[in-house]
């Protein structure tokens, strides 16, 4: 089950055997702890977007105050090299092993 709060994105995930539930969240920390979604494959994660909506996603993480100031930058430049015409966004990276 996902369910999106604000620009967070929450996913529970569920023990079919047990009924059990866990809150999930997985968050981009090379971009500020920007909401990640869920999407993993082989030990990566990955995301893709429509540029306008990476803009939007951007623009309310750093209206929220939750972005730490030394990625307030990094964000601000992604955000303004993405025009509506554009292709998709596509990030990928390793997980991290806890």
């Amino acid at each position: 089950m996902i369910c999106c709060i604000a620009t967070i994105i929450v996913t529970y995930f569920i023990d079919r055997k047990t009924g059990k539930s866990t809150l999930f969240h997985v968050a981009n920390d090379f971009y500020g702890n920007l909401s990640a979604g869920t999407n993993f494959n082989q030990g990566y994660w990955y995301l893709n977007m429509q540029p306008e909506n990476m803009k939007e996603l951007i623009e309310e993480h750093l209206a929220s105050g939750n972005c730490p100031e030394e990625a307030r930058q990094k964000l601000k430049d992604l955000a303004a090299t993405l025009h509506e015409n554009d292709n998709n966004v596509l990030m990928f990276g390793k997980l991290k092993q806890p």
